[in-house]
Parts: structure tokens; C-alpha cells; sequence
């Protein structure tokens, strides 16, 4: 079943590799508007956090059972989805009050019950109380991957007129 992760680590590492493109071509981050900060931001952040919760859990996977690695993964990704999606679920409602014209109350929403879903899966695996510890982990990580892709089909596709565009055509 570890061998699944590595479909994880591709897929977190395209999704990381496209922000960077987008990185590349729309210019200095520091000149960009808030709001397309916070996105790339959390789509770069969710999609290697996935990615590396994935090779720990598969670098452990060579040492420990399955299930011991994925708990030990678990409760290493959840530490640092603790710091990161709280974050970034309230980055998401500030700017909703800011510019409601652009953003949406249901995609905040959406967002914050994902954050929850990574949340509670990964801390249940870590603990072992539920289910088998790597399918927690693993749905913990899709819904990472989720939330990226979601995130990203939103930086691509829902933003402020030229808000990234005006950037590239000032410099």
C-alpha cells in the first residue's frame, strides 16, 4: 500500500510545479495583491506538505510496519497542518470581507471542512482510534491534494480582473 503514496508525491509535486510556474511569469510575489499571495501561497504550502508527509511515510515504511509509519507520518503532518490550514482558512474569511464581489461564501466554506477533514483524519491516524491508521493518512492526503487543486484551479480561473496580468505589463 505505501507504494500508493508515490501518486500522492507526483501529483503534489505537479501541483507545486505549476504555482511555480505561475510564479515565474507573473513576476515579484511582493508586488502582487493579497489575496493572489494567500492563494499561491497555500496551494505551493498544502501541495508539499502532502508530498513530504508522503516520502516520511515512505522512508519510515522501510524501517517500521505500515501502519506504524503511517502513524508516526500522521502525527507529523497533522502538527504542521495544525500551524498551516487554521492559517489559511482565516486568510481565505479576511478576504472574503474584503473583496466580495470576487470571492465566494460556499468556497471559504468548502475550504474550512476540508481543513477540518485533513485535520481530524490525520490526527485519528496518528492516535490509532478509528480505522487503520495509513487509510486515515491516505485520505488526509488527498484531501490535501484536494485542496490544492481546488486552490489552484481558483488561481488560475477565479481572480480580479488582470490582478496578476497588470504586474507583468507595469515592469
Amino acid at each position: 500500500m505505501l507504494e500508493s503514496l508515490e501518486i500522492i508525491i507526483e501529483f503534489g509535486l505537479g501541483l507545486a510545479g505549476f504555482a511555480g510556474i505561475i510564479v515565474a511569469l507573473a513576476g515579484d510575489p511582493a508586488g502582487w495583491p493579497q489575496q493572489e499571495r494567500v492563494r499561491v501561497f497555500g496551494l505551493i504550502f498544502s501541495a508539499l506538505l502532502a508530498c513530504f508527509a508522503s516520502l516520511l511515510c515512505l522512508a519510515l515504511g522501510k524501517y517500521f510496519p505500515e501502519q506504524s509509519a503511517a502513524r508516526i507520518a500522521s502525527g507529523l503532518f497533522f502538527l504542521l497542518g495544525l500551524y498551516f490550514f487554521p492559517r489559511q482558512v482565516y486568510r481565505t474569511f479576511y478576504i472574503f470581507r474584503q473583496d466580495k464581489e470576487n470571492y465566494s461564501r460556499r468556497i471559504t466554506i468548502v475550504f474550512s471542512v476540508i481543513a477540518l477533514l485533513i485535520l481530524c483524519a490525520s490526527f485519528l491516524a496518528a492516535l490509532n482510534v478509528i480505522y487503520e491508521p495509513f487509510s486515515l493518512f491516505y485520505s488526509a492526503m488527498v484531501l490535501t491534494l484536494m485542496f490544492s487543486a481546488i486552490t489552484y484551479v481558483r488561481v488560475l480561473l477565479y481572480r480580479p480582473a488582470g490582478s496578476l496580468t497588470k504586474i507583468r505589463k507595469s515592469e
